[in-house]
């Protein structure tokens, strides 16, 4: 991203977040390179890194920029999608809301339309001028003999659309899952303004795809685990058969390579999903557990009866 204002000359610089919830902007036109333990300490206050934001107690799982580099949007475990001014990162656009667990991806397209995947199984297509969702579509397995028929996508990429046109393409790809899915969005304009969200394709790749981006028009690249190459798919004809576009190093190995996108807890179930979760402010601070809540109402309740009643003693006796 190009950074600028009246009183700066344009900085180029990169924009990354982190587990803490911080989004921050690097420059890179300026030297970076920390030499010292000294200087590692004080990175925090380097010329070279601004802090742009923060999600409160939350752990970031996206960040985006806005084509005209107005926008900056970051997606956190929360549930919510932030939008903020960018450079001036304290404006507040908005807030896309509409997931019901951890966002897990976004991407942008044209102007004003966000889409973005998450824990729930859900793809929402959002309008980031008035924050409201415009359609959303629910992923499940074909395979209805499955326990949990739920998948959960992890990586989405939006490809496909042309200048001043309402139509466009999203392929995703799912935690532990062989599956490529891709669906056309239609925006319908006016009145009844929403999305058209149809499931058009679904290949099988050889093993879990571990990332997807745009290539061409109407092709993506995709990482697959166990493969030497990167692979590009034709997202317009249904033929299996992949484009080798680059061999991989040598030195990327399958055993080097995640077989999970999403982090795991030690029962091996989704760390970020919070319907098992016994951490928290309950667990974490004492003082917000609901029984001991309860337990100083009711001592104060008994407090101000007391108090009541010595009252009613002292001013009888004074009548007397």
């Amino acid at each position: 991203a190009d950074t600028n204002s009246e009183s700066s000359k344009p900085l180029t610089v990169l924009i990354a977040g982190d587990l803490v919830g911080d989004v921050a902007a690097y420059s890179l036109t300026e030297a970076t390179t920390q030499t010292t333990a000294k200087e590692s300490e004080q990175e925090s206050a380097s010329p070279y890194r601004r802090l742009l934001l923060g999600h409160t107690a939350s752990m970031l799982t996206a960040v985006e920029m806005s084509r005209d580099q107005a926008l900056l949007f970051s997606a956190d475990r929360d549930e919510k999608i932030r939008i903020s001014s960018f450079p001036f990162t304290a404006r507040i656009h908005g807030f896309l809301l509409g997931h019901l667990a951890f966002v897990s991806s976004m991407a942008l397209c044209g102007e004003q339309w966000c889409v973005s995947t998450g824990g729930d199984g859900l793809l929402h297509v959002w309008d980031t001028l008035s924050c409201q969702t415009l359609g959303s579509h629910k992923f499940q397995s074909n395979n209805s003999d499955e326990e949990d028929d739920r998948l959960i996508p992890v990586k989405v990429a939006v490809h496909g659309h042309k200048p001043k046109s309402n139509q466009f393409c999203v392929t995703v790809i799912y935690e532990r899952s062989k599956w490529l899915d891709t669906l056309s969005v239609t925006i319908n304009e006016g009145y009844t303004k929403g999305a058209e969200i149809v499931h058009s394709q679904r290949r099988e790749l050889q093993s879990q795809p571990l990332a997807v981006v745009p290539w061409k028009e109407s092709q993506v690249a995709v990482l697959v685990r166990d493969s030497d190459y990167l692979l590009a798919f034709s997202t317009t004809t249904n033929s299996d058969e992949p484009a080798v576009m680059v061999s991989l190093p040598r030195d990327m190995r399958t055993d080097d390579l995640p077989d999970s996108l999403l982090e795991k807890d030690k029962d091996g179930s989704i760390a970020m999903l919070k319907n098992t979760e016994t951490r928290g402010p309950a667990q974490q601070m004492p003082w917000n557990d609901a029984k001991r809540k309860e337990t100083a109402r009711t001592r104060n309740r008994r407090y101000r009866k007391k108090r009541r009643g010595d009252n009613e003693d002292t001013t009888a006796e004074a009548s007397s």
